[in-house]
């Protein structure tokens, strides 16, 4: 019981938060996700992910989204429709490089801007199965 402990307690070192995140639970409780979750919508809307994910690669992602005749960019702008966020996203995201997408895409939000916030676990919970 103890050596389960002290892994719990490095998981929850090494990936900035509890060890849940490892099992694929939403680790986005600091992060300014839409709630409750959007529905998504795939062809021609615009995607932008940030993170690192449990899926993959981001060009993984970007695949799995160019398949369902949606649209990737790297930046977050105002034709943007959905920002995705990895699965081992820091808590401390503020102060990464991808916390500045998602600052933008808050910003944008908070103006006004029909732009939803999505943790990666909602993602692929609405990629149909099989994908195409």
């Amino acid at each position: 019981m103890r050596n389960r402990r002290d892994l719990a307690e490095l998981l929850e070192a090494v990936v900035g938060g509890k060890a849940g995140i490892i099992a694929g639970k939403d680790a986005a409780t600091d992060l300014p996700v839409d709630r409750p979750p959007p529905k998504l919508v795939w062809p021609d809307s615009v995607f932008v992910f940030t993170g690192k994910f449990a899926f993959g690669p981001r060009t993984a992602c970007e695949r799995a989204v160019i398949k369902l005749r949606a649209v990737c960019e790297r930046g977050v702008t105002k034709g943007t429709n959905y920002l995705i966020i990895g699965t081992f996203g820091s808590r401390d995201w503020v102060h990464t490089s991808f916390g500045r997408k998602i600052e933008k895409a808050v910003e944008y939000r908070e103006a006004g801007t029909p732009l939803a916030i999505v943790a990666e676990d909602h993602w692929v919970s609405a990629l149909p199965q099989p994908m195409p």
